[in-house]
């Protein structure tokens, strides 16, 4: 049932705010799209802060290793910033501001697991609960093994696409051409370290179509795409639980594993 799996879930994603918990990995952020192609590598560090709090950064590989990096100023456009940030959307002090459901009335899909539609209930906050998407969930341990989601405002925009497309189709006089920018994000956890799942690469999407309205093309064009990818390869635990106490961790009650709430 829902309310277990949530339970379970919440369970899972507080071992990755747990203090024992910390790695480096190498990322790789491409646009092959862009004008230049765009592709570079760089140190990803995780690691607790003595007052508690996580620390997340992008570090300098090779010459100048050392120097933290903005993605943006090397000239990506779109990556995300937290690839583990999925796990967070159902920890318990999240579940109040989304809506979840149970997808295939708890058949198993691809690889054994679940899926779990999320959706975040207004007023949405910025990297608190403005996602919208599915995760395919192991149930055997609770870890994600799978998202694929957007933003709020791209969902917005998805949603009116297909009204408008549904309006045109039924004949109601409207505005055209119409533009639609949305962006979709799939991460996939497949990296495995002592039962607990890392992310293994994040593809972006971000697509704009549009609704010519003329008699011969009365649905969605799309025009262009520009995609990122993130794959994260050579982790390096510095400090991270048993296999045993993960697997303890996870069966423990809803009570049984407490730890503080996740920072927007």
């Amino acid at each position: 049932p829902l309310p277990g799996i949530l339970q379970g879930l919440d369970r899972a994603s507080r071992l990755y705010l747990d203090s024992a918990l910390r790695f480096t990995c190498d990322e790789t952020i491409t646009e092959p799209d862009a004008t230049p192609r765009l592709k570079e590598t760089f140190q990803y560090i995780f690691v607790h802060e003595p007052d508690g709090s996580l620390r997340n950064t992008r570090m300098e590989r090779g010459k100048g290793a050392g120097r933290e990096v903005d993605a943006k100023t090397r000239g990506f456009h779109h990556f995300m910033q937290r690839a583990y940030f999925w796990v967070l959307v159902f920890h318990a002090s999240r579940q109040k501001l989304f809506h979840y459901e149970l997808l295939n009335k708890g058949e198993l899909a691809e690889e054994g697991t679940l899926q779990i539609r999320f959706e975040p209930i207004p007023p949405y906050r910025e990297s608190v609960n403005d996602w919208f998407g599915v995760a395919w969930v192991d149930p055997r341990t609770f870890q994600i093994v799978r998202v694929e989601a957007m933003k709020a405002d791209s969902h917005e925009i998805s949603e009116r696409m297909k009204n408008d497309a549904r309006s045109l189709n039924a004949g109601e006089a409207m505005i055209f051409p119409e533009i639609y920018p949305v962006q979709t994000v799939t991460s996939d956890f497949e990296k495995i370290k002592n039962g607990m799942r890392f992310p293994s690469g994040t593809h972006i999407v971000s697509s704009i179509y549009v609704l010519p309205g003329t008699l011969f093309l009365q649905r969605p064009d799309l025009r262009t795409t520009e995609r990122t990818l993130q794959t994260y390869r050579r982790y390096k635990f510095y400090s991270v639980r048993t296999k045993e106490e993960i697997r303890d961790l996870l069966s423990l009650g809803s009570q049984g594993h407490q730890g503080k709430s996740p920072n927007p």
